[in-house]
C-alpha cells in the first residue's frame, strides 16, 4: 500500500515482497478523513482502481510516480521512507506468491514451473513478463526513471531490522509509537519453505541484483541458500 499521510506529513513507497503491507497497515493507523491509503486496507482497495486510471498511481508506484502527482514542494517537505529486503529472500517470497495469486498475465507459463530451482533456472523472471513489477531491482522505485539518478528518500528500512526501522521512523516523522500497536507480519508461512539453489544459479541471481545488494548494503554471500 501507498501511503501519502498529509495530516502527518509522510510518504510511504511500497516495493512489492518487502514486508509492506504489514508496514503500511501499521501506519494506516496513523490517518486520518485526509490521509491517502491505496491497496491493502478495504478503503486502500477500494480507490486503487479509480486513482490508478485518473492519477497512474496505485499501492506499488515508484517515488517518481508519486512525485509527479504529489508535487516536487510536498516530495520534498513530507518524510518519505520505503523498506527493502535482501535479493535471495525476495526473490523467493515472489515466486511463493506468485503460486498462489492466479490472476495475472503469464500466469500459465509461470505454473509450468514445478520448483524454484526450474524457475530459477528459466530465467523467465528476467524478462518482460513481470507482474505488478515484482521481479524489478529494488532500487528503481527510489530513481527518477528506470537509469536516472536517485531521488532523496529520507529513510530507507530494512525488513531484517523491522521492528527497530518502525520505532526510528515514528520518531524521525514524529508519531506516537504506541498509538501504531503491534505490527501485524503477514504471509508467515513462507518463512518455513527451503530456499535452497545450485551454487551456478545464486550466482545468476547475485548477478541480476548487484546493484540491490551493493547499494542497499547486503552481503553477496549465498552460503545458507546453496544446496
Amino acid at each position: 500500500m501507498c501511503i501519502i499521510n498529509n495530516s502527518k506529513k509522510f510518504i510511504f513507497i511500497h516495493i512489492p515482497k518487502t514486508a509492506g503491507t504489514s508496514v503500511a497497515l501499521f501506519f494506516s493507523r496513523y490517518s486520518r478523513y485526509c490521509d491517502l491509503e491505496i491497496g491493502a486496507t478495504q478503503l486502500g482497495e477500494a480507490i486503487q482502481p479509480e486513482f490508478l486510471k485518473r492519477f497512474k498511481i496505485w499501492k506499488h508506484s515508484t517515488a517518481q510516480e508519486i512525485k509527479s502527482v504529489v508535487g516536487d514542494a510536498i516530495f520534498e517537505e513530507y518524510k518519505t521512507f520505503t523498506f527493502v529486503r535482501n535479493p535471495y529472500d525476495r526473490l523467493f517470497s515472489t515466486y511463493k506468491f506468485l503460486k498462489t495469486w492466479p490472476h495475472w498475465p503469464g500466469h500459465e507459463k509461470f505454473v509450468q514451473f514445478q520448483t524454484y530451482q526450474q524457475f530459477i533456472e528459466s530465467g523467465w523472471w528476467t524478462g518482460k513478463v513481470k507482474p505488478d513489477r515484482m521481479f524489478r531491482r529494488q532500487i528503481s522505485w527510489i530513481r527518477e526513471s528506470s537509469r536516472g539518478p536517485l531521488l532523496k528518500i529520507d529513510f530507507i528500512c530494512k525488513l531484517e531490522n523491522i521492528k527497530n526501522d518502525i520505532d526510528r521512523l515514528c520518531e524521525g516523522i514524529g508519531l506516537d509509537r504506541e498509538r501504531g500497536g503491534r505490527i501485524q507480519r503477514i504471509n508467515k508461512a513462507e518463512l518455513q519453505e527451503r530456499n535452497v539453489l545450485p551454487e551456478n544459479l545464486l550466482k545468476k541471481l547475485m548477478l541480476f541484483y548487484a546493484i540491490d545488494f551493493d547499494y542497499f548494503g547486503y552481503s553477496t554471500d549465498y552460503g545458507k541458500y546453496a544446496l
